[in-house]
């Protein structure tokens, strides 16, 4: 099979998966929305405040910490969503048969983060959509160009790290405290609340090896300005360059963790 019929399968399986559960549909739209107004009521209290201490751009905290916290949600699915599905496949037993049919297994790799950041995606849209129509948030529509180059470019590169942190979900089990400790450092350090730049030095150079901190700040800069390419063009360079890397290591660390299983016997131990 062809890929593109690999993921089409995996997103309609995923998607029939999800809407026979209808009370999950709903937790996740209240979960959004509880968001929303845990983040309004703190702009209300501190984002004057916030705004007038870092000279935040237009929108103030407000959309400084809406656009942070829905293009954070990338990373998270792929970290957190990625290896708990595999891990559910190695209870049920399913990622033996899965990895034991025809298909090659490059595709079945590539195609399990498709819906999760599918899903992912219409939350952010919902985040920004309320944000812009209710909240205020001046979001700029001639950025639109430059906002979807910083997310495509965001989903390859944290699919990638997913990839890796699946992999190595399989042979560890447990790799849940190294998924928080970096999807933490990410958070707290890559600018989703606070300008990153504002950081004391030494934790400004680690966030900037981090990748959510270029992607986030071209995202950032097309959605309330997205007025100049030049500006956002050394953090694309820097995703394309997190790119090169990653993806390749994360196709290579979730190969080797299928073949050291398949081979040990331990895919489907739990």
């Amino acid at each position: 099979m062809s890929f593109p019929a690999v993921a089409a399968a995996f997103v309609r399986r995923e998607f029939l998966e999800d809407v026979s559960y209808p009370l999950r549909v709903v937790s996740a739209l209240a979960a959004a929305v509880v968001g929303l107004a845990f983040l309004t009521f703190f702009s209300d209290f501190v984002g004057a405040a916030i705004s007038a201490r870092f000279g935040l751009p237009e929108g103030g905290f407000m959309a400084f910490a809406l656009i942070g916290v829905s293009y954070h949600a990338l990373l998270d699915t792929a970290l957190r969503d990625l290896s708990g599905r595999i891990r559910q496949a190695q209870h049920q037993g399913t990622l033996e048969a899965l990895l034991a049919t025809r298909t090659p297994l490059r595709h079945v790799l590539l195609a399990l983060p498709v819906y999760p950041m599918l899903r992912t995606c219409v939350r952010i849209a919902f985040f920004l959509s309320v944000g812009a129509l209710f909240l205020g948030v001046p979001l700029q529509v001639r950025g639109l160009l430059m906002a979807a180059a910083a997310f495509g470019a965001g989903i390859v590169v944290f699919g990638a790290i997913g990839l890796a942190f699946a992999g190595l979900t399989i042979v560890f089990q447990r790799t849940e405290p190294l998924i928080h400790a970096f999807n933490g450092a990410c958070f707290f350090l890559g600018g989703v609340l606070l300008p990153w730049q504002e950081l004391p030095p030494a934790l400004k150079v680690v966030a900037s090896f981090l990748p959510l901190t270029p992607a986030l700040d071209a995202f950032r800069y097309a959605m309330l300005d997205g007025s100049d390419w030049s500006v956002v063009r050394p953090a694309l360079l820097r995703l394309t360059l997190f790119a090169v890397v990653l993806v390749p290591l994360g196709i290579i660390v979730l190969r080797w963790s299928v073949r050291r299983a398949l081979r040990d016997g331990s895919l489907s131990r739990y």
